[in-house]
């Protein structure tokens, strides 16, 4: 057994994410151009591929929920402690 100091099958899991998300990527342009076409029952989908579609979607809703719900937290911080005095942030331990 060679002397190494990584782990290849973190390493191969890395690149196999990155392969799948990118793939994924891919597919996704894929089905939004089908689906702009309103043509996707005569597109050749499949109903297993419709439901990876409709998953897909839901997450992609989710993620940009809570996308939005992180800039409006970051947003409400920024806004509050502009509020405070210089001493005041320093009291509190937050710049």
């Amino acid at each position: 057994m060679p002397c190494r100091d990584y782990d290849y099958d973190a390493m191969r899991a890395s690149e196999n994410k990155r392969r799948l998300d990118t793939m994924a990527a891919q597919l996704c342009r894929a089905m939004k151009l089908i689906e702009e076409t309103g043509n996707i029952r005569n597109a050749g989908i499949t109903p297993n591929m419709r439901k990876w579609w409709e998953e897909h979607k839901q997450c992609d809703r989710d993620r940009r929920k809570e996308e939005k719900r992180k800039r409006a937290a970051k947003m409400r911080r920024k806004r509050a402690l502009r509020k405070l005095t210089e001493a005041d942030k320093r009291a509190l331990g937050v710049d």
